[in-house]
């Protein structure tokens, strides 16, 4: 038996479904904006030797100048742009994080490498995270060595290409 308020609690019922609704769509863009909000101003993987001697210094210069990085002032290696900017960056994973150069480079091992990249600087981040991560995987190739992601655990497609999207 319907009663004469029926059609006031259908009505009620369709506005609270519509406002929930509108509450999940408005949630799901918040949190693709809270993804972006929460990722690190300085996005990192590392590349770690296989080999418990870990990567020599001359190895390490000669792969650095196949993929373009040059040694700079902060006694890192970087890759600059056509703008004369820094796009990424490469420390070595040992404190203070730098490289030594000239006599030394032959007697200097280092158990694995930083590679860096401040996205928010970056005209185009995503086609700098290309560059970023073929530029590792090129590295840890000629090296012999594992990349690891942000959270030391071997880097996967997936994370790789969820940073890639957050950018």
């Amino acid at each position: 038996m319907s009663g004469p308020n029926d059609n006031s609690v259908q009505s009620e019922i369709e506005r609270i479904q519509r406002i929930h609704l509108d509450v999940v769509d408005n949630l799901d863009e918040d949190l693709e904006l809270d993804a972006r909000s929460f990722l690190p101003d300085i996005l990192q993987f590392g590349v770690v030797a296989r080999d418990d001697e870990g990567f020599n210094g001359v190895d390490l210069v000669l792969v650095f100048g196949m993929v373009d990085l040059e040694y700079g002032d902060m006694k890192v290696y970087e890759r600059i742009n056509k703008n004369g900017e820094v796009d990424l960056g490469v420390a070595c994973m040992v404190e203070p994080g730098t490289f030594t150069d000239g006599e030394y480079l032959a007697s200097f091992n280092c158990p694995g490498i930083v590679f860096y990249l401040q996205h928010q600087d970056l005209e185009d981040a995503q086609a700098v995270f290309d560059d970023f991560v073929e530029t590792i995987k090129t590295v840890a190739k000629e090296l012999d060595g594992v990349i690891w992601d942000h959270q030391r655990q071997p880097l996967t497609e997936e994370t790789s290409q969820a940073r890639r999207q957050s950018l």
